[in-house]
């Protein structure tokens, strides 16, 4: 984060390079080192995986989510999700990406902080969650997720 917005910054060759965007650019990862470099925009509150091509520098909208998770990220047995981690309305909650279409959707709420998912089969997340408990004191909870 810079004070003009965020950058992407790629450091090759002894040099720093800067990308800079108009919107938030979160959780940047590699799956290998010749790229592409995946991160996840957040403009206007909508959540859209990017990639970013350090031979051609050029940026554009990922055709399918990365193929290894961010850190605090968990792909569904059946491939179909997503569940992440994002701090992006204030606490830290959980999140579900669509691995078709791109479409992120808050699964948690609340003026606490939820985090750690993990599939139980392909339509349940299990979570730790300090809702209603101390800062920094979670449990675990269970939540359903409505069938498509």
């Amino acid at each position: 984060m810079v004070p003009s917005g965020y950058v992407l910054r790629w450091l090759h060759d002894g040099q720093m390079e800067e990308f800079a965007f108009e919107s938030q650019a979160f959780h940047p990862t590699a799956p290998s080192s010749e790229g592409p470099i995946y991160f996840e925009l957040v403009k206007n509150g909508a959540s859209t995986t990017m990639t970013f091509d350090p031979a051609t520098r050029q940026v554009a909208r990922a055709a399918l989510p990365p193929p290894v998770t961010t850190e605090g990220s968990v792909i569904s047995p059946d491939g179909k999700w997503m569940a992440f981690e994002s701090m992006q309305t204030g606490h830290k909650q959980i999140w579900l990406r669509d691995a078709v279409t791109g479409k992120t959707e808050v699964v948690t709420g609340g003026d606490c902080n939820n985090s750690s998912p993990a599939w139980e089969g392909s339509r349940t997340l299990i979570f730790a969650s300090d809702c209603g408990r101390g800062l920094g004191l979670p449990v675990l909870y269970r939540a359903s997720l409505r069938s498509e």
